[in-house]
């Protein structure tokens, strides 16, 4: 198939265009610089959030599927930027022009706080209710409203792939495992909250391969891109400390818990394997140790 792709050069974007590649497809990243780490993918320089981003122009090259990942994603900024609106109006510019110049499936990144999680038991896709409070949840949610009715109109497909906790190499310092990992790196003592929280964290080229799969299969509607395994926030800080051999490092409770944090936010992805044959390569302390690595091996450069 012939797929553009924004984010391709991001966190989860770059796995996603390397096994696309891989798989035998065309691919076209959308992206603001030239740079890509993809020899063979295709690349067009331009900002989709410009207003005078020429959208029919893109578009109009013959493509079959959009994958659509890139959003504004500074870390702990992106939650309430008020960039979250200028990207659902440019994300709806660029679906409008996909679909009329004959693209027939587009796949979208969603989030795992669109829902309203329960407080026992995994979020399931066309079940949990959503209520996003969060300025980023909310433009997601009407994003996927919006394709939801332009596919009607347009009699095409779409799929929405909500993303739960991710972890791997690239991903930005000030998160939960790089946080405490370049802490204990630098022999400091890695400060965590209590460490209550519930959550469902995948390593990121499992998530590339997840969007892949979904492209594939042609799947339609609504899914949770996850491993579907519940783990504690304090578990993931402690297997860090034991893999590294430095558990008297990890100080639980050391900070706040953030207010109105869900403590339970966890997915149900029996669907993911079942109707698309996915099944992810990392188990826990396996993504947790190619953490590890790259930033030990970026502290050594």
């Amino acid at each position: 198939m012939k797929v553009l792709v924004t984010g391709g050069t991001g966190f989860i974007g770059r796995h996603c265009v390397a096994e696309l590649l891989h798989l035998g497809h065309d691919v076209t990243i959308l992206s603001r610089s030239k740079h890509t780490i993809h020899a063979r993918a295709n690349i067009v320089v331009s900002d989709m959030t410009d207003p005078t981003f020429p959208a029919e122009a893109i578009c109009d090259g013959g493509y079959d599927a959009l994958i659509h990942l890139a959003w504004e994603t500074r870390h702990g900024y992106f939650w309430t930027a008020p960039e979250n609106d200028v990207w659902l109006a440019a994300s709806k510019n660029l679906f409008t022009a996909f679909l009329e110049n004959g693209g027939n499936y587009i796949i979208v990144a969603g989030t795992c706080v669109e829902y309203d999680p329960p407080r026992e038991g995994p979020c399931i896709a066309g079940e949990t209710p959503l209520a996003p409070t969060l300025p980023y949840g909310v433009a997601k949610h009407e994003l996927r409203l919006a394709l939801e009715n332009l596919a009607h109109e347009h009699q095409t497909d779409w799929a929405w792939g909500r993303i739960f906790l991710a972890t791997g190499p690239n991903e930005p310092e000030n998160r939960l495992v790089p946080s405490i990992v370049r802490s204990i790196l630098l022999g400091q003592p890695a400060k965590t909250s209590s460490g209550i929280q519930v959550r469902d964290i995948m390593h990121t080229s499992d998530y590339g391969k997840a969007f892949a799969h979904l492209l594939t299969n042609r799947f339609k509607g609504e899914i949770n891109l996850c491993r579907g395994v519940p783990v504690r926030l304090a578990d993931i800080s402690r297997t860090i400390g034991k893999l590294m051999r430095r558990p008297g490092l990890i100080e639980i409770g050391a900070l706040e818990d953030r207010a109105g944090e869900p403590q339970n936010l966890w997915g149900d992805a029996r669907p993911l394997k079942i109707e698309t044959g996915f099944e992810p390569g990392f188990e826990l302390d396996e993504m947790l140790q190619d953490a590890i690595d790259w930033w030990r091996e970026r502290q050594s450069q």
